[in-house]
């Protein structure tokens, strides 16, 4: 079994909110934690059932809102880990999707700091889990792909290759960009009748799942500026099967 060493980084990945879904090993690694440097997802209870006395560094970034830079985080990270404590880095969902993962351990990669990753539910399988379907289904899909909902570069993504693999698509971080990924995902190529589950708060309080299909998000008739956050899209034939879930139309 593996332990948190001092002066060592673990990348936990917290999974979708619910307490109880984050792993065993994450668990464990994160009650022998001396610093949590944890984003805005992780749920609460999570961060309030930490041992008194471990020290909690939030620089959750939300959009709009950034409350730390990526420098400031790495040098966080670094700082604590050289300083000879064992840290957590809790992530939400699974550190390596959409997490900036590979930036953090650049950064303690060059100064010889030792760190692990433990996986974690992403949130399109949580949110998948919530709405009853699969992400993958013989005979309707054999292939998953996770898209960013924008970019960080500000240019739009051609999303012809992914469409054209009939794969389902699950856009992370889309929530302020709904229509208009609707409207490049249609321009696409994507059938106007492909169902999109949009799923918020997957496994916490709050937790909404609403059905639409794609013409009707990109046509502006669902009001996507008041469906809560943190928000999973999900595009495709598996959200809508024979026999599955009776909420889903």
């Amino acid at each position: 079994m593996q332990d948190l060493k001092p002066g060592t980084v673990a990348f936990v990945g917290a999974g979708p909110g619910a307490a109880d879904l984050i792993t065993v090993r994450g668990l464990r690694l994160l009650g022998q934690a001396e610093v949590v440097i944890h984003d805005a997802l992780p749920g609460d209870a999570l961060l309030e059932a930490l041992a008194p006395g471990v020290v909690r560094i939030p620089v959750g970034k939300r959009c709009g809102s950034h409350s730390a830079t990526q420098a400031e985080i790495n040098a966080h990270l670094s700082d604590q880990a050289l300083s000879g404590r064992r840290v957590v880095r809790l992530k939400g969902g699974d550190p390596g999707i959409f997490g900036r993962l590979g930036e953090e351990i650049d950064h303690l990669s060059a100064l010889g700091i030792p760190w692990v990753i433990v996986p974690g539910v992403t949130a399109s399988v949580a949110s998948a889990a919530a709405a009853g379907f699969p992400l993958t289904h013989r005979g309707v899909t054999m292939a998953v792909t996770f898209l960013t909902g924008h970019c960080a570069s500000g240019k739009q993504a051609d999303l012809r290759p992914f469409v054209a693999t009939g794969a389902t698509l699950c856009l992370y971080m889309g929530a302020k960009h709904l229509v208009r990924s609707a409207v490049d995902l249609l321009a696409a190529g994507q059938s106007s009748a492909t169902p999109v589950a949009l799923v918020s708060r997957a496994s916490q309080p709050g937790e909404s799942i609403l059905v639409v299909e794609l013409h009707e998000l990109a046509s502006g008739q669902v009001d996507t500026e008041n469906l809560p956050t943190p928000l999973m899209a999900v595009v495709g034939e598996v959200v809508r099967q024979p026999g599955w879930r009776a909420r889903l139309p």
